[in-house]
């Protein structure tokens, strides 16, 4: 059996929206991402997680885990990425 390294890559990113600084954080492991973005609070308010589309599908399934069903934003970036 072999074993795989686990390895992790952390880009960051702060950009000004009109006047407010919108910070961005990429962590990328061995098969899968984690992105986050959000204001200075920090804080963690949604969370979705999508897989790749099968092979007879165009869309990539999507769920919120973490946070209120209001926006479908997190949900529908997390599609977007995972196709």
């Amino acid at each position: 059996m072999t074993s795989v390294e686990p390895e992790f890559k952390i880009h960051q990113a702060t950009h000004l929206f009109m006047t407010e600084p919108i910070h961005f954080q990429v962590t990328v492991m061995n098969k899968s991402a984690f992105i986050w973005v959000g204001q200075s609070s920090g804080k963690l308010g949604d969370l979705s997680m999508a897989v790749p589309p099968l092979a007879t599908h165009n869309t990539a399934s999507a769920t919120i885990l973490l946070g209120k069903n209001v926006s479908e934003q997190s949900k529908n970036l997390a599609r977007k990425l995972g196709k």
